[in-house]
């Protein structure tokens, strides 16, 4: 119990730590708006009205979410390390293993956070895509898309105020009125239709892009176990270099390793090592108004799990010898 009561405190402080790092809500906040602006400024639909814009959006989530996890990773281990917190927790009786564990746990809810307010930006991102109207032809919702790009400013406004006012940090507060303003509009928006007419509740959104902003969420929780675990030992840029190599090496493995061909037992163990990202990336799934089986979720998410034990094995062993000071 008492090892318990430690985890669950240090993860609560690495969270809340984090959460105050401007750098979370800056990421955030440029991923929003990169979402938004595509289906603003595209001119084709690609054969499938805003299939662009939830592709990008998926793609942002994924490549601004693989920095936000190694920036994490590496702040949380290196800073405290440098400010010697680290070795006054491990001089009273905390675990080096609880200590590790800790660590993860707490980088977990902020990318949760992120990937919240990217799944909604992708989602609201879709619906504002230009699309054929009964009365109107084609038309773009500029009603939506200014909403959405009002949210960071509004954001930014109350973490000043909370700032300012009630001495909470600005960015965990901006961070988070940016996803509850993000998760208002996608509400709000269910009562005005694409030409900015008030209506009866009808959000017209295709909610089974969560679903695949859901898988992309598992990848950067597998790529911040991989990022820790080389923390133990690398700097930020190694690290976050390490992690883009795995991740291309992991969407192209089906291709360069062969699919896990036994001619080669080099590329079969390779195959076997690098974590297949194929199996979190499902844009093309969606094409044509395509879902994601509840099922294979939960494989993916067995996938996942397994691959962030493995990975947190090898950092927590690595760990047990580093260091502390």
């Amino acid at each position: 119990m008492q090892s318990l009561r430690q985890l669950a405190i240090l993860t609560r402080l690495t969270a809340a730590e984090m959460l105050r790092q401007p750098i979370c809500v800056l990421i955030a906040a440029v991923c929003v708006v990169l979402t938004t602006a595509v289906p603003l400024i595209t001119a084709h639909n690609f054969g499938e009205s805003g299939r662009l814009a939830r592709d990008s959006g998926l793609a942002f989530q994924l490549m601004f979410g693989l920095a936000l996890a190694g920036y994490a990773a590496c702040a949380t281990l290196q800073r405290e390390r440098e400010s010697g917190t680290l070795a006054a927790v491990l001089s009273k009786p905390v675990g080096r293993w609880t200590f590790f564990v800790a660590k993860f746990l707490g980088i977990i809810p902020v990318i949760v956070i992120f990937s919240l307010c990217a799944g909604l930006s992708t989602l609201l991102a879709h619906r504002i895509a230009l699309r054929a109207t009964i009365d109107a032809g084609f038309l773009i919702d500029h009603r939506t898309a200014w909403l959405v790009m009002l949210c960071p400013i509004a954001a930014c406004a109350v973490g000043a105020w909370a700032n300012y006012r009630l001495k909470r940090a600005f960015p965990s507060t901006a961070l988070l009125s940016l996803a509850l303003f993000l998760s208002l509009v996608t509400f709000a928006c269910g009562y005005f239709t694409r030409e900015g007419h008030w209506q009866a509740y009808n959000p017209q959104l295709q909610w089974h892009i969560l679903a695949a902003s859901l898988l992309v969420t598992f990848a950067l929780i597998v790529l911040a176990a991989i990022a820790l675990s080389l923390a133990v030992r690398l700097p930020l840029t190694p690290t976050v270099a390490i992690c883009f190599g795995l991740l291309l090496l992991g969407l192209a493995s089906d291709y360069t390793f062969g699919g896990g061909d036994r001619h080669c037992c080099c590329a079969g163990y390779l195959y076997a090592l690098i974590p297949n990202w194929q199996n979190f990336w499902m844009a093309d799934a969606l094409a044509g108004g395509g879902t994601l089986p509840p099922a294979y979720v939960l494989r993916a998410a067995a996938y996942a799990l397994l691959y962030t034990t493995g990975a947190l094995s090898l950092g927590g062993a690595a760990f047990q010898y580093a260091e502390a000071s």
